[in-house]
């Protein structure tokens, strides 16, 4: 059997300046000073014959800071979207699911 706890300390990147919405209602990171948050991590485990079975919990305090608002226009998952639209930045998820697979080419289910 084992038990172990562990601090937490997790910061997000705010400072890159990077933009997650390019177009006129671009939207970036670097903007709300978002730092980091503090939590604690516990795991207990064991060896039953030739298997370890292991359960972990993890807890973070809240996040430092947030932001919110509304695009008066719409925005395109992908780089396809309408000339001057908002698009998400090509490293988010959302971006790379719209732009790959089997519904990549199917611009009538993205906005």
């Amino acid at each position: 059997m084992f038990f172990e706890a562990d601090a937490l300390y997790y910061g997000r990147d705010d400072g890159s300046g990077k933009n997650i919405v390019n177009g006129p209602e671009s939207v970036g990171l670097g903007k709300d000073g978002f730092g980091g948050t503090a939590g604690y991590r516990l795991t207990i485990g064991g060896a039953v014959a030739d298997y370890d079975i292991d359960a972990g919990f993890m807890q973070l305090d809240t996040w430092n800071g947030s932001s919110q608002g509304e695009f008066m226009d719409a925005i395109s998952f992908d780089a396809d979207g309408p000339m001057g639209s908002n698009t998400l930045a090509p490293f988010t998820s959302l971006f790379q699911a719209a732009s790959s697979g089997s519904m990549a080419n199917d611009e009538t289910t993205e906005n």
